[in-house]
């Protein structure tokens, strides 16, 4: 005598009975065509998501980037109303833009299960904002990933736990998802979307709407049930099997991101097989997806390298510095003993942010660092090598910087000094200290207060050792395993000990 109606938006999820017969093949025929929809690189990988969400694990996510007007809802509607109808791109479920809370976007995913649930929108104004916002999407993510959800303490005493995410994510926008640091996008698979709509999304609209869509998921349901409760105890292992099965290597982030969307592709195209799709067909495919997941990883690895926050702080403090927007100074010792240190221009000072007006020579921009040039022999200096910036004017600058492109840095001074130490561009911490910080100290002047700076190398800037390379540009970008593994002509169908399309 009870009833549940759950609530929205998670009540728009509902599938069909189980097509049989013309309506079967219909269904199935649907599918395909959603899956050879171009460009299979975001294509694909949205696919593979949707159909992993029933085996369990719930911890893939999938975020498809791209400028306005190239369809992103629309393309993410379709794979959506796979699991019901009623949400086109006007109503998907989630959104990161609507002002929804994490704890708000965390009980949809904990309620809508073994299924896909999009959230449309991420979007960077360059305001205020975005430092907040970043913050938010990165904490939706890390939950969902980690698979475990937050607890927080009450006034009164005790403890309350968010609901824990029990489905498989797929998000849009018109920027990456960033956090504190790599993080965020280590944990999310990145596709870039840059080509128009399809000349078939019409009709593809029309199938998602009629629920013919919906009714190839049901089918699968129906065909997937009475191997599910075996597989879900060993999912994650599955999903590694898989990777490697795809040509993934087995100790890469690649594996630990694209593992799931393997295993669900290698499933859909078992279920397509058992539905009456040719074996031709079923393998032309499995190549097509096997590329596209390769030139995912490829580029996901690339972005990772590029979006880190490091190299992204680096990378702007390069910039600001040889475009006169910042400058630092020189310090050295006074040529009379004991008269202490003195400021100077740095040699080659148009790398460190000087410029020529009316032919003298003056500092451009905030003061955001020193050049410490005070070692003697009996007083060497470790940090000789390094530019020593200040993390408040520095970081200051940066977001600055990174709000005019209409960008948001994503990340505060505690996290950046982690992200430099991390990437071993620091020349000297105290994190072996009893301070454990990042930072180190240095004089700058004479009789001056200690300053608490980030001693980075100069080799991180670009910069050669020693003196200034005025020919550096950009700091060369570290090497990237992305665990793409082998070229995908090089990979064997499937190991022969193992059959995915096996009954």
């Amino acid at each position: 005598g009870l009833a549940a109606t759950p609530p929205a938006p998670v009540d728009r999820f509902a599938l069909p009975a189980p097509p049989v017969g013309s309506e079967l093949a219909r269904a199935v025929g649907a599918v395909v065509e959603l899956l050879s929809m171009d460009p299979a690189a975001v294509t694909v990988p949205m696919v593979a998501l949707a159909f992993h969400a029933p085996l369990g694990g719930s911890r893939c996510a999938v975020h498809v980037n791209g400028p306005a007007e190239r369809g992103k809802s629309v393309r993410a509607s379709l794979v959506q109303r796979l699991f019901g109808a009623s949400m086109n791109a006007k109503a998907l479920p989630t959104s990161w833009a609507d002002g929804s809370t994490p704890l708000g976007r965390a009980q949809v995913y904990a309620r809508a299960g073994d299924a896909l649930v999009t959230t449309d929108d991420l979007r960077a104004s360059g305001g205020s904002r975005d430092e907040a916002d970043t913050a938010k999407v990165d904490q939706s993510f890390r939950s969902h990933f980690n698979g475990a959800a937050p607890l927080k303490g009450r006034r009164d005493g005790g403890g309350r736990t968010d609901p824990a995410s029990r489905c498989d994510v797929l998000s849009t926008g018109e920027t990456l998802p960033k956090g504190s640091t790599a993080s965020t996008l280590n944990r999310v698979v990145t596709v870039e979307l840059d080509a128009p709509l399809p000349a078939n999304i019409g009709e593809l609209d029309a199938l998602a709407s009629g629920g013919v869509l919906a009714a190839g998921m049901a089918a699968y349901l129906r065909w997937l049930a009475p191997q599910v409760e075996d597989l879900r105890p060993r999912a994650r292992a599955e999903e590694r099997a898989a990777s490697t099965r795809w040509g993934f290597s087995e100790k890469s982030r690649a594996t630990e991101l694209l593992g799931g969307l393997c295993l669900g592709m290698e499933y859909l195209l078992r279920f397509l097989a058992a539905s009456g799709v040719s074996a031709a067909d079923v393998e032309r495919h499995r190549a097509r997806a096997l590329a596209a997941l390769h030139d995912v990883a490829g580029e996901h690895g690339a972005r990772v390298a590029e979006e880190g926050i490091a190299a992204r702080f680096v990378g702007l403090m390069a910039q600001a510095l040889r475009s006169g927007l910042a400058h630092v100074v020189e310090v050295r010792r006074a040529e009379a003993p004991g008269t202490g240190l003195r400021s100077l221009t740095p040699e080659d000072p148009l790398l460190w942010g000087y410029q020529r007006r009316a032919g003298d020579l003056s500092a451009a921009g905030p003061l955001i660092g020193y050049l410490i040039r005070t070692a003697t022999p009996a007083k060497p200096s470790p940090i000789t090598e390094a530019v020593c910036l200040a993390p408040a004017a520095a970081v200051s600058l940066a977001r600055k910087v990174e709000r005019e492109n209409g960008r948001s840095l994503g990340a505060d001074p505690k996290a950046i000094g982690a992200a430099l130490a991390a990437a071993g561009m620091l020349a000297r911490t105290e994190l072996d200290g009893a301070r454990r910080r990042e930072t180190t100290r240095v004089r700058t002047s004479s009789g001056g207060p200690l300053l608490e700076v980030w001693a980075l190398k100069l080799s991180a800037l670009g910069y050669g050792t020693g003196e200034p390379d005025d020919g550096a540009d950009e700091p060369a970008p570290a090497p990237v395993d992305d665990g793409t593994g082998p070229a995908p002509d090089d990979v064997p169908e499937f190991p022969s000990d193992v059959d995915p399309f096996a009954p």
